[in-house]
């Protein structure tokens, strides 16, 4: 739905007033196609990795976060209007998702530009994943259990216990990674070689 064909349909064949609309799913579009390079020579250049800090997508995706901004502060404007919070709520994307992506476009900027300048030659945006440090951080949290803060020593003598690593299940001694499962999907969090211990 969020594709460049379907604002380029609206902008020729909408209603009056749909500009806007497709002013939205065509910047959504770039904004993605921008998080989503997986090759240096897709045809699509928004869709190719990032080979220099002076990379003219960082601007658009700045340029996105204050589109957002300004499209939020008007909404917030209307209060003047009397329009209720729940009709304000309706003319603007959720607060989590606003935040969500003013979060990750600061946050993939500045890393992209920190690993360009200190040796990578490329960055490829759909190798970069969250999920091994969101599953490493969820077994401190279960481990946890009623305490959601832990002292820097409960954390420390979480942190050396194997089970925390993800190589062992200490309640089945079993081999807990699955051969699918290896860290592989995020190469800047591979598990370490047998060798590295």
């Amino acid at each position: 739905v969020m594709s460049a064909t379907t604002a380029a349909v609206l902008k020729a064949y909408g209603a009056p007033g749909a500009e806007k609309t497709a002013e939205f799913i065509s910047l959504t579009d770039r904004f993605f196609d921008c998080l989503n390079g997986i090759s240096l020579t897709d045809n699509k250049f928004d869709r190719r990795g990032y080979t220099s800090v002076d990379d003219a997508r960082f601007k658009f995706l700045d340029d996105f976060l204050i589109y957002l901004r300004d499209w939020k502060n008007l909404v917030e404007a209307k209060k003047a209007e009397n329009l209720t919070a729940s009709e304000r709520n309706r003319m603007f994307i959720s607060a989590p998702t606003y935040n969500g992506i003013r979060v990750t476009v600061q946050s993939f900027v500045e890393v992209t530009r920190y690993l360009l300048q200190h040796g990578c030659a490329f960055v490829l945006p759909r190798k970069m994943c969250q999920d091994p440090l969101e599953e490493h951080f969820g077994r401190h949290r279960s481990q946890q259990r009623r305490c959601s803060n832990p002292t820097l020593y409960q954390f420390g003598k979480q942190a050396a216990d194997p089970t925390m690593l993800g190589f062992a299940d200490a309640h089945k001694g079993q081999h807990k990674r699955s051969q699918k499962d290896n860290g592989s999907c995020c190469p800047l969090f591979k598990p370490h070689q047998e060798e590295d211990y």
